[in-house]
């Protein structure tokens, strides 16, 4: 075989994906454009193994064992709204996506702006519409990601969010994405956000899995685009106690005076990846980064986070915490990049964990790599065991151990949750937190 028919020459692990291709149109829209051009990457990327080093210590290869399929859409019967959680203790706008498809039935637009959009990317693709035309596929990295290239290739809707200028949504927008029980392959759904100069958006995203059986494996790739003075609050869940696999890719850009804030909250899932990266492309910035991970059985969940400084004056905060018991294991991978001309730059890196079993554990990897001279830099990481001082000054106040360690859990978990500003979310992720330690 020469170099170029090797160079050509399609990764087993896409086989099956490329096969599928075929049956997909591909039109002359923002979607249907990118999607043999992200195809081709994902034919020479493959599937990662053990043996790239991102994942090293996350097999996402094992669950490819059997030749995969998209499956987008798949087995699209009625989901009754009573099986799902809607945060009906927040007023709000939602929309609801199952296997990857808008769910119109079960989804609520409340806020009406001239100009402003909550609706699904399918419908706006086929519109054209100029903010999507402009902004889709620009942040995701298909040539290096293969699972973010193998979404281009195959998703056909998502949420899409698109905030015009000087406009505050009143209310939160929360994205239910639903799988349903007993599906095997891969669920690609895609997201893009695009925030106008001054806007502000509140953004609720919540992973559902239904069934107790193995379901599919969640494959998202979200963009996120914040205007100049504009501010984002962006939050990703997974509480509830049924398995799920997931992988996501969250790419945002941030324009000059800007503040965005993603919090990600994993206290439930088989196998979960959040990949995440920023680009600070506007002087006076701030991105903060914050994420908690409590785990039981054999769960595990892998944080990457990726902020680069490209301008003078920015700030970015990192915090991640986790809680591992049993067979759990958490990964954390944070890279703060500072460019030699982004003078005057504050970025901060902390994750901390707490093994609670002798057979959990935790990889953590912070990283530094500063190119300019007159910044504010730090990372740190530490790993540990409940503080028997503390553990025992509790019990001499007559609570039992279990009570004890939940008690001592919370207020570790707790410094992450009270970074959340919307007050009913904060107390009921608490309340969901309590009820996992004092299982």
């Amino acid at each position: 075989m020469t170099t170029t028919e090797t160079q050509n020459a399609v990764h087993p692990s896409a086989q099956g994906f490329s096969a599928q291709f075929g049956k997909l149109a591909v039109t002359n829209t923002p979607m249907g454009v990118a999607r043999k051009p992200a195809l081709e990457a994902f034919e020479q990327l493959g599937i990662p193994t053990t043996r790239h080093e991102d994942w090293k210590y996350t097999n996402v290869a094992a669950q490819f064992k059997n030749e995969a399929q998209d499956i987008t859409g798949t087995d699209q019967e009625a989901v009754d709204a009573s099986e799902l959680n809607l945060f009906p203790f927040l007023k709000a706008n939602r929309l609801v996506f199952v296997n990857g498809l808008f769910a119109h039935a079960l989804s609520d637009v409340i806020d009406e702006v001239e100009g402003l959009i909550i609706g699904n990317l399918a419908k706006y693709n086929e519109q054209s519409h100029l903010a999507l035309r402009e902004n889709y596929n620009h942040l995701a990295n298909n040539t290096k990601e293969a699972f973010t290239a193998l979404n281009t290739a195959f998703s056909k809707d998502g949420a899409f969010i698109y905030v015009p200028a000087k406009v505050e949504v009143a209310h939160p927008i929360i994205v239910v994405h639903v799988t349903t029980d007993g599906l095997a392959g891969v669920i690609n759904s895609r997201g893009l956000v695009v925030t106008g100069r001054s806007s502000r958006v509140e953004i609720i995203e919540s992973h559902q899995y239904l069934g107790s059986d193995e379901t599919a494996l969640t494959n998202q790739v979200l963009e996120i685009v914040v205007g100049d003075n504009a501010a984002v609050n962006y939050h990703k869940l997974m509480t509830d106690l049924n398995l799920g696999r997931h992988i996501g890719n969250l790419c945002i850009k941030q324009g000059a005076d800007s503040r965005f804030n993603t919090y990600v909250i994993n206290l439930a899932g088989q196998l979960v990846r959040n990949n995440m990266v920023v680009a600070i492309d506007g002087k006076n910035s701030e991105a903060g980064f914050y994420g908690l991970y409590s785990l039981h059985g054999s769960a595990q969940v892998d944080n990457h986070v990726t902020v680069n400084h490209n301008v003078p004056n920015c700030e970015s905060h990192q915090l991640f915490k986790g809680l591992l018991d049993e067979k759990s294991t958490g990964v954390f991978n944070g890279r703060i990049y500072v460019k030699q001309d982004a003078q005057k730059t504050n970025a901060f890196q902390s994750n901390k964990t707490i093994l609670l079993s002798e057979n959990a554990n935790t990889y953590t990897k912070p990283q530094l790599e500063i190119f300019a001279d007159d910044v504010k830099c730090s990372h740190g990481a530490t790993t540990g065991q409940i503080d028997k001082n503390m553990l025992f000054y509790l019990r001499a106040r007559g609570l039992d151990e279990a009570q004890s360690k939940a008690m001592l859990n919370q207020a570790f978990a707790a410094d992450v949750i009270s970074k959340i500003t919307n007050e009913p979310l904060q107390e009921w992720l608490l309340e969901q937190l309590n009820l996992q330690l004092n299982r």
